[in-house]
């Protein structure tokens, strides 16, 4: 009879070692990221995995989120210049408004990608402008504890959670006829602007979205989460599930308690999935 690799380290003590992990550090450079990036995407069946753009410099990973039509993270000009190299579809983009000068947004914008996250008002008008056709818009909310920002490309951007500041940026993005809200994004991690954990962040964004369709009668359909917590520094084979019980836990609790339909999480691991060790 076959017993589980977890259930053997408990009776031991010692550390779980994912077989894919040790076959992926085994493996080429390339090949190990790749391992790294089916890993981490099996790990959420049911959330929509954003990979950095920086990943697609290799060129195995850059085939397989082709192949498997992945979301991609851009946050430059430059990403997006690798993006459009690697033949990844616009409509595939997810593109983090911060990172780009004017300019680089209104090309961008006029290549019409999947989703645009912003946070900045300043952001928001020059879009609402820019664009011919219609694009699915994120709004970027950040801790209600973070501090005020003044000083714009300082420090992260966003609109703090349950701000007047926030419901004009909703507002304004609503009342624009070429932008379509489709969601709220956050992330969860140690910056000072971040949420401390996941269900503080899905149920603040949960009751975001609730005091939305009440106020407006929208219905937002996505959640995304991003940060460094997104990727586990421990072992990924009892990390990744537990995360990802984390936050199925969390939506699912916070929905029943707000009678708020189930969005879904878009979830952007960033460089580490590519850069660090599975394990």
């Amino acid at each position: 009879m076959a017993i589980s690799g977890v259930f053997l380290s408990v009776l031991s003590g010692s550390k779980v070692i994912d077989p894919a992990a040790r076959r992926a550090a085994l493996a080429s450079p390339e090949k190990a990221a790749l391992r790294r990036c089916e890993v981490y995407r099996k790990s959420f069946p049911m959330t929509e995995i954003a990979l950095p753009a920086y990943a697609l410099r290799n060129l195995t990973v850059a085939k397989w989120a082709r192949d498997q039509r992945l979301a991609i993270d851009l946050r430059t000009g430059q990403e997006l210049a690798v993006a459009i190299a690697a033949g990844i579809h616009p409509a595939r983009m997810t593109v983090h408004a911060d990172g780009m000068t004017d300019s680089e947004l209104r090309a961008t914008a006029n290549l019409e990608p999947g989703r645009l996250v912003v946070s900045s008002m300043s952001q928001i008008d020059l879009l609402a402008t820019a664009v011919g056709r219609t694009l699915g818009v994120f709004v970027s909310v950040i801790d209600v504890n973070a501090p005020v920002l003044t000083v714009a490309g300082t420090k992260k951007c966003g609109f703090r959670f349950d701000s007047i500041e926030l419901d004009r940026a909703v507002e304004t993005v609503l009342a624009a006829r070429r932008l379509n809200l489709i969601g709220l994004h956050c992330d969860v991690g140690s910056e000072e602007n971040d949420f401390v954990s996941y269900p503080a962040a899905i149920g603040h964004m949960i009751t975001e979205m609730t005091q939305i369709r009440r106020r407006d009668g929208v219905v937002l359909t996505r959640l995304g989460l991003g940060g460094g917590r997104a990727v586990p520094s421990g072992d990924w084979a009892i990390e990744l599930p537990e995360l990802a019980c984390q936050i199925d836990e969390s939506l699912d609790d916070a929905c029943a308690t707000l009678r708020y339909p189930r969005p879904l999480v878009v979830l952007s691991p960033g460089l580490a999935i590519v850069e660090h060790d599975a394990a």
